[in-house]
């Protein structure tokens, strides 16, 4: 997750974003992986225990990394 918020704040320099549309594509680029994967993957039987391990640790993790995001961004 913090390497998604790495790469936007990299991007974002030379796509011009500034200000509040910056902090948005970083945060944006931090969240969480979605619920919508692991209902994918139970549907098509697509290692469904790995994506929802994976969707499930990446959630909890946020409130760790989203924290810390905001007090550098």
């Amino acid at each position: 997750m913090l390497g998604g918020a790495a790469l936007a704040l990299l991007l974002a320099a030379p796509f011009g974003l500034m200000g509040v549309e910056r902090g948005a594509g970083i945060f944006q680029a931090s969240m969480p992986t979605a619920i919508l994967a692991s209902i994918i993957a139970l549907e098509y039987d697509l290692v469904p225990n790995f994506v929802t391990t994976t969707v499930l640790f990446s959630t909890v993790a946020s409130a760790l990394t989203l924290t810390l995001l905001m007090a550098f961004v």
